[in-house]
């Protein structure tokens, strides 16, 4: 068999098997998207080509999406790994399965299969906390926006493939690699730039990961280490490879272990908003009582999990029973949603905005 044109022929016996951390990769983000769509229950329309095939927030945010209050105050650090394996719909995913074989067969050629494994889960992880702790600025300190949000996508770690590889490619003379240079500068504008234009991308996150492959780049290229310290950065590179995926394994079987139960929990608090929201907008607007008590009915059978959430429900189901003015209602059904929000803050963080990397 004839050598690929990336990755390694692995031998067992009579079996030849082609081998690149690349297919390990898609394979994992493949799965990691089937299991979103069965934790969704589906996939939605969507309003615009970028929507087509989308999931829904319950389903990025449940197994892993990444945001500053869930990592920080809830200690949930393995969505700093998972989030790099999730999509928001088709069209995201796509986009970035092209951009990641474009760019991963390359990497695979120039560092190996087993550095590409190791530029591309430190990239993304470098992302996923550079996202999180923008966010958490953005709101804590210069107050810019009211709440946090959560991100997710692989396009952070492919941001830092192509910055190692920009930085590789500058270092050679030959045509083909300056060619190949150039065509990368265009790419890393377009990716930076898109990120201005369109609101919704996770800008914080392309950048952090951009800036770890220019690291790593420097670190790894050619002649940095003379042949005394050679062997020394190869322990450290497989050291370091092993270790960050012991926590991307681990980080992957925390998130399918409590993806139900989380996304459980996110899909109560919703329906409870929505029903508060329904009550909010037409109880004031009726004195009829047959009105209210469907209403008070619909809050009541209400199935949810959580004593929190039961508790909020019943209070404001109990509004209905003491017949009060519309002023008094509708200051007990916000006093019962304000409640609500706080309590999503603990038990759901970060849900409210949903950012695309």
């Amino acid at each position: 068999m004839n050598e690929p044109e990336y990755g390694r022929l692995i031998r067992i016996g009579r079996l030849t098997f082609h081998f690149s951390s690349l297919h390990l990769l898609f394979g994992m983000i493949s799965l990691a998207f089937v299991g979103q769509v069965m934790l969704a229950g589906g996939l939605d329309s969507g309003g615009s080509i970028f929507e087509f095939g989308g999931i829904s927030n319950g389903g990025c945010w449940a197994p892993g999406g990444c945001g500053p209050r869930a990592v920080f105050q809830n200690h949930e650090w393995w969505r700093l790994f998972t989030a790099m394996f999730l999509h928001v719909g088709v069209v995201h995913l796509l986009m970035n399965a092209w951009a990641f074989y474009s760019l991963g067969k390359l990497a695979d050629r120039i560092y190996g299969p087993g550095r590409l494994l190791f530029i591309y889960l430190l990239c993304g992880l470098v992302s996923s906390l550079a996202s999180a702790v923008w966010r958490h600025l953005r709101v804590e300190v210069f107050e810019w926006d009211l709440v946090t949000g959560y991100s997710l996508g692989a396009s952070g770690a492919i941001a830092g493939l192509m910055g190692a590889l920009l930085i590789n490619m500058r270092t050679h003379v030959d045509i083909q690699s300056q060619m190949a240079y150039r065509g990368l500068f265009r790419w890393a504008i377009l990716l930076l730039g898109f990120g201005f234009v369109y609101p919704n991308i996770d800008q914080a996150g392309h950048v952090g990961g951009f800036a770890a492959g220019v690291v790593l780049a420097k670190v790894l290229q050619e002649g940095h280490f003379d042949q005394l310290r050679r062997g020394r950065e190869q322990r450290v590179v497989f050291a370091g490879t092993a270790l960050l995926v012991v926590l991307t394994l681990a980080s992957i079987g925390i998130a399918v272990a409590g993806a139900a139960e989380r996304h459980g929990r996110y899909g109560e608090i919703q329906t409870l908003w929505e029903h508060l929201d329904t009550a909010l907008d037409r109880a004031p607007k009726s004195t009829k009582t047959e009105t209210r008590l469907r209403l008070q009915r619909g809050l009541r059978r209400l199935d949810l999990s959580y004593p929190d959430l039961q508790a909020i429900r019943d209070g404001a189901a109990s509004l209905f029973t003491d017949h009060p003015g519309p002023l008094r209602l509708v200051q007990g059904l916000l006093q019962a949603k304000a409640d609500l929000n706080e309590l999503g803050f603990r038990l759901v963080p970060d849900r409210y905005s949903l950012r695309r990397r």
